[in-house]
């Protein structure tokens, strides 16, 4: 069920998006960093996957240990996130009820649970724009490739790279002047 809204918030962070996509920032997005990413992009979600896909698995296990994992995450082999995790199957928490339902412009899904809910996200023409769907952060302990993920990331934070003009630029300068 799609709770209380901060249209102020979404706001803020649609801006956000705008800003990392338009200056070529290193971006990793985790939970509603994921979502709002995508639709950031043009995208749009699943408001409640219970209601909107009820042959999904249960994706809001927030009476669970944030640590616990639940359930399991299958990457793409040709994906970039393959290659930064260094692993095609993962096990991943879930506290989440909202996820991807069509990806935006530019963006691939690149991960997905048995039940064809999108996991992980990515922008191959971006720097560095990658997406999770779970929560790493309570998980890396147990699953190295997660902490391998955030280090890629701070070395993506780190290394100076060239900003480029990207379609999703020209796509996203046009939704903010009509908006």
């Amino acid at each position: 069920m799609l709770g209380k809204t901060n249209p102020l918030l979404d706001a803020l962070e649609l801006e956000l998006v705008r800003w990392v996509v338009r200056d070529n920032l290193p971006t990793l997005g985790i939970c509603r960093g994921m979502q709002i990413l995508n639709v950031g992009l043009g995208g749009t979600l699943y408001q409640d996957l219970e209601a909107q896909y009820p042959e999904s698995l249960k994706h809001a296990n927030w009476e669970l240990p944030r640590n616990q994992v639940v359930h399991r995450v299958k990457v793409l082999e040709e994906s970039r996130m393959g290659s930064l995790l260094g692993k095609y199957d993962l096990g991943v928490n879930s506290l989440h009820h909202q996820a991807v339902k069509r990806p935006g412009s530019g963006v691939i899904l690149s991960g997905y649970t048995q039940d064809g809910v999108a996991e992980l996200l990515e922008v191959p023409d971006h720097h560095f724009l990658v997406a999770i769907q779970c929560h790493p952060e309570e998980i890396w302990q147990d699953e190295p490739a997660w902490k391998h993920l955030f280090t890629t990331f701070l070395q993506a934070c780190s290394t100076p790279h060239r900003k480029q003009i990207h379609p999703i630029k020209t796509m996203l300068t046009v939704s903010a002047k009509s908006a």
